[in-house]
């Protein structure tokens, strides 16, 4: 479904709730941590699309603006979390791959911070829509391609020690 304004498309949920990204079991890496942490950031994403695209009368009294500050502060904050908790877990476990995984997790927050320096200025909508699409194609990309190596090497060292 698109909405007046935006290029995003999002799926109408039950009691007219969206989801830019539905939270399946193909987005789970088989790490508890991991898979609670990722699912928390879909939500928060999907707070953000909806701040941004979703029914005002929906946003709890909140302008839309404050809305969507709000849910763009919450995911940075989710997002650096989780990645320190990534970090820390592939230290402790000496992963060989450590400084090519926190590589992307930097250039996603240099892309979420650019993102949110303009929040201000006239064309934020469609910086936002950019951090979205790009935080969405990052994350299922770094999912697939580095989390479920890590996830993997992460339940064989717990399981030999």
């Amino acid at each position: 479904m698109r909405y007046p304004g935006s290029s995003l498309v999002v799926t109408t949920k039950g009691a007219g709730r969206m989801a830019y990204i539905d939270w399946t079991e193909c987005l789970k890496v088989g790490h508890r941590f991991m898979d609670q942490d990722h699912e928390r950031m879909v939500a928060c994403l999907n707070q953000l699309v909806e701040a941004l695209v979703g029914d005002i009368d929906e946003l709890a009294g909140v302008s839309r603006h404050h809305a969507i500050e709000g849910a763009f502060a919450s995911l940075r904050a989710v997002t650096e979390a989780h990645f320190r908790h990534e970090e820390a877990a592939m230290a402790v476990q000496q992963y060989p791959e450590l400084a090519i995984h926190k590589a992307q997790h930097d250039a996603l927050l240099a892309q979420l911070r650019t993102a949110s320096d303009p929040l201000h200025s006239p064309a934020a909508g469609a910086s936002i829509q950019f951090a979205i699409r790009f935080w969405r194609e990052w994350f299922e990309y770094h999912v697939e391609n580095y989390d479920v190596a890590l996830a993997d090497w992460l339940l064989a060292s717990t399981r030999t020690e």
